[in-house]
């Protein structure tokens, strides 16, 4: 299995604007529906509202789609429920919510 890289993250926060403001002044551009991004990583970063600050997703890239099948099985034989169309596998952690996402994509 070749995971390559973490994609990117969505983060909950009380205040979007704030935080938004935080990750600008660190160096983040701000694009639309709350992504942030840098000129060599692309799209990493999103914010969106939550009453308190938690994960609320991330995305993982994998060379192929035989990645994505060999997680399916193994979480599958954990008794976790894993969707897949072949380009993306999405999963819930069942007590967070948090909803992780492994995607074929080159590499960087």
């Amino acid at each position: 299995m070749s995971l390559h890289r973490l994609a990117s993250i969505t983060l909950g926060v009380p205040d979007v604007v704030t935080a938004g403001a935080y990750y600008e002044e660190f160096g983040l551009s701000k694009g639309a529906d709350g992504w942030y991004s840098t000129t060599d990583g692309g799209r990493q970063l999103r914010l969106v509202r939550s009453p308190a600050r938690r994960l609320v997703g991330l995305s993982i890239g994998a060379d192929s789609p035989d990645d994505l099948y060999a997680i399916t099985r193994r979480l599958s034989r954990l008794g976790i429920d894993a969707r897949t169309d072949g380009r993306r596998l999405v999963a819930t952690e069942a007590v967070t919510g948090v909803e992780a996402e492994v995607v074929v994509e080159p590499r960087p």
